[in-house]
């Protein structure tokens, strides 16, 4: 296997870059700049066999790009000429190195097999730079969530409006997935409502949006946003679709494997696009239906919630990078595990730069936060806060008019110890 870097690369910036790497991962599990893709590439052998390796590997880079833009990032083939333009012909920029795991003729072929590492942050820059200008802003969105199905054929749509027919376990939480969408939009300036139940036609209609590329019949109308003017109150329609629990039993632990997976698009009415989100999948170990179900659910809703918000974010919100620190005294939490559980939804919010633990006393926290946004928009997160795992509610209000000391307390008395 080979290694190779474009020109321009030097030992010490890649030992740079190696080093900031492993900060960023050290300060945010889970979070990398860099995109791994392992692609294939062919080219044919007519004039020889150096010229049809270096096509192949173009072509393998190439795909690599593909993928991660239209396939994972699911961007509009709308465009498709803006993006060949800036990002496909310009590899070099995006391309940090690829190493060749396997190469081989083939008959009139050279086959090669690329582990190529991409460099995510400034592909999204160039892809913001893309989309963005020529999209009009939107405001009012509609969560409409769709019964689960096990295949995107009219046959199962027609069997999900069937009343007779029995509708498989949803995986998805939706009265949560809700709640929780709708409190962070607001502090971005959304505004979401829930639509349904929606009559056979227009649930039809909802269905095909989900539809990719290359899933059309030839005598299918493909959808048209302006369709649903009218129809549905919003700027833009985020459609959600799962599939049904899948278990599969593992005899040797006397657990199952439970397995869901969910389908995103948007239909945004504003600027005339449907926008196709990549799948989101879940899958958890447990011992029983109940327990298997419930995990299930709760895992799947927090990826759907995540992958919704992190492409609206992308696509039509620029926040101001305008950090406010501010001070969060914390009262009433009857357990560590709560005080806890707010601590990390707080690190897990798009509006919050850094959570820091600054006071501890007894009955009573103190923590200091760094916000992107201004403290309004924190005050109404936390008054509308619900999380399954939470057995309060909270209760937040500043202490000065510029909201840089706020009391949020924890109240049980309507929950059951």
């Amino acid at each position: 296997m080979q290694k190779r870097t474009f020109p321009g690369k030097t030992a010490l910036l890649i030992f740079s870059l190696a080093v900031v790497m492993t900060f960023v991962c050290w300060r945010a599990p889970g979070y990398s700049a860099v995109v791994v893709e392992t692609v294939n590439g062919r080219a044919v052998l007519d004039g020889g066999v150096e010229k049809a390796r270096n096509e192949a590997v173009a072509a393998a880079l190439q795909e690599a790009l593909n993928r991660y833009i239209f396939t994972e990032k699911g961007v509009s083939r709308r465009f498709e000429k803006e993006i060949t333009e800036n990002i496909i012909k310009r590899p070099n920029r995006f391309i940090m190195s690829y190493e060749i795991q396997s190469e081989r003729p083939l008959g009139d072929l050279y086959l090669v097999e690329l582990k190529v590492e991409l460099q995510e942050e400034a592909l999204n820059a160039a892809l913001e730079k893309i989309e963005k200008p020529r999209k009009r802003m939107v405001k009012r969105l509609v969560l409409a969530v769709l019964p689960p199905l096990s295949g995107n054929d009219e046959e199962a749509v027609a069997a999900a409006l069937d009343p007779e027919v029995d509708a498989a376990a949803p995986v998805l939480e939706t009265s949560l997935l809700y709640r929780t969408l709708r409190s962070e939009l607001a502090v971005y300036g959304f505004e979401l409502t829930r639509s349904g139940p929606f009559t056979p036609d227009l649930e039809t209609m909802l269905s095909r949006t989900l539809k990719r590329s290359g899933e059309w019949n030839d005598d299918e109308q493909k959808i048209d946003p302006d369709w649903f003017k009218g129809l549905l109150a919003g700027d833009l329609v985020i459609v959600i679709r799962s599939s049904p629990a899948r278990e599969e039993k593992v005899v040797s632990l006397g657990k199952s494997f439970w397995k869901g997976r969910a389908e995103m698009a948007f239909v945004d009415m504003k600027n005339g696009l449907v926008t196709h989100l990549p799948p989101v999948a879940a899958k958890v170990i447990e011992p029983d239906y109940v327990s298997g179900l419930k995990a299930l659910t709760r895992s799947l809703t927090e990826k759907v919630k995540s992958a919704c918000l992190d492409r609206l974010l992308r696509d039509y919100v620029m926040p101001e990078t305008r950090e406010t620190v501010l001070m969060l005294e914390c009262r009433g939490f009857r357990s560590p595990a709560d005080f806890e559980l707010l601590r990390q939804r707080l690190e897990n919010l798009r509006i919050v730069r850094e959570v820091s633990l600054v006071g501890l006393a007894a009955g009573q926290l103190e923590l200091q936060l760094r916000l992107l946004v201004n403290a309004e928009a924190l005050l109404e997160w936390l008054n509308n806060f619900q999380d399954p795992e939470f057995a309060g509610r909270l209760s937040a209000y500043s202490l000065d008019s510029k909201a840089q000391y706020i009391v949020v307390s924890a109240d049980y008395a309507d929950r059951p110890d």
